[in-house]
Order: structure tokens, then C-alpha cells, then sequence
């Protein structure tokens, strides 16, 4: 297990996490604070972890479409080999956790589906863990209890979230609506409000033309 740093994937989450502001120094020597997009760094992260879980368990499909088939040499024939390859994958969900807790959710949906795909990928790394403990008990014990406790951080952290998110609703368009009509009977009479939400309608339903809705149910967010 040495074989893998304790910080193999905290540089990568670093980089996607959003930075403190600088101190401001004499006129415009202040550097210029990075974008960060924790939502990239998870996806990144969870990816990475599941190309270390199909070695461990080769049946799984590859995270990204397209991926070429695993090569038979890179499935792990030793304990050791798959201990190593297993603290690599708990290190990547980890990181990719505590990446998913930073993301700015406009939705329910979107906050249970990514909480949903993250949580999964730790089950079947604590079941590769149990499966190990029959070789390598003291460290396969070690990263079950740490991807459990991970599962537990991450629902009980994003529950809050997801609590105060809107929810994605279908909606039947009116006969011969618009999303800016649409969007006033939903908000209000305020401009600004309508404008935004007849723009997040036009964006989440890839309408051609707001005048436009057409006959299919149509997603808006409440």
C-alpha cells in the first residue's frame, strides 16, 4: 500500500477546488484568482477511480464511452497488486467526494443523481475491500471502514443541500405558448425574474425559439 502517496489525487482536487481570494498587495501586483469548477474535478476524479475499479473488477463497463477493452495484463493477478489498486481507487472516490460537496446544484435531480453514481462506486469499492480481507485483512478492513465512512459523510453532508434545492418539474405547455408567458405565470410579473426563468426554460428544454414551446411536456425548475 506504500506504493500508493496519501495524497496521490489531492493535488488534482486541489486544483479544482475554489480558491480564497489573495491578499491585496500595492496597485496591480495582486495575482489573478484561477476558476475553479469542482463539478470537472469530480467527474475527472470518478472516472479515473472507476478505470482503477474495472481492473479490480473487470465485468464493470468503463466510466468513459468509447474506452478501449482492459488488457489482460492489467488485471491484478496478487493480493498485494489489488490492495495497492483498491487504496489507489478509495483515494480518487475520496477526493472526488469532497469535490461533489463544493458543486453549485441548480437542482434536486442533479444533486441526487451525481450523489447517487458517487455512492455506488463506493459500495463496490467496499465490496472489493471485503472480498480482499480473506488475503489482506488489515488493510482491506482499513479501506472498507474509510469508504463507509466516506458513503456516510457524503449523504449526510449533501442531505442538507439537496433540501434547499428546486426541483425539476414537467410541465404541460399551453396551447400555443411561449416561454416568456410560460414564465410569468410560474414567477410573476417582475422583469428581471421572468427574463431569467424564461432563459433557464429556453436552456433546459433546447427550445429552437423562446415564442416556440411546442406540444411536448416541458422542464422547468420550481
Amino acid at each position: 500500500l506504500a506504493l500508493v502517496p496519501a495524497g496521490a489525487f489531492a493535488g488534482v482536487s486541489l486544483a479544482f477546488r475554489p480558491q480564497p481570494a489573495p491578499g491585496l498587495g500595492p496597485g496591480d501586483s495582486a495575482p489573478a484568482i484561477a476558476v475553479a469548477d469542482p463539478r470537472a474535478g469530480a467527474t475527472l476524479l470518478t472516472a479515473i477511480a472507476a478505470d482503477l475499479g474495472r481492473r479490480l473488477r473487470p465485468g464493470e463497463p468503463p466510466a468513459i464511452a468509447g474506452l478501449a477493452p482492459l488488457d489482460a495484463t492489467a488485471i491484478p493477478t496478487s493480493a498485494t497488486e489489488r490492495a495497492v489498486l483498491l487504496a489507489a481507487e478509495a483515494a480518487a472516490l475520496a477526493e472526488a467526494a469532497g469535490l461533489v460537496l463544493l458543486i453549485p446544484f441548480a437542482s434536486r435531480q442533479e444533486a441526487e443523481g451525481r450523489a447517487g453514481a458517487l455512492d455506488l462506486a463506493l459500495r463496490r469499492a467496499m465490496m472489493s475491500a471485503a472480498a480482499l480481507a480473506q488475503e489482506q485483512a488489515a488493510p482491506a478492513s482499513a479501506l472498507w471502514r474509510a469508504l463507509g465512512e466516506a458513503r456516510s459523510r457524503l449523504s449526510l453532508d449533501l442531505s442538507e443541500t439537496v433540501g434547499r434545492l428546486p426541483s425539476v418539474r414537467r410541465l404541460e405547455p399551453p396551447a400555443r405558448g411561449s416561454a416568456l408567458l410560460l414564465a410569468q405565470h410560474l414567477v410573476g410579473d417582475d422583469p428581471s425574474a421572468v427574463i431569467a426563468f424564461a432563459a433557464d426554460i429556453v436552456a433546459r428544454n433546447r427550445l429552437r425559439h423562446p415564442a416556440i414551446l411546442g406540444a411536448d411536456p416541458v422542464e422547468v425548475l420550481l
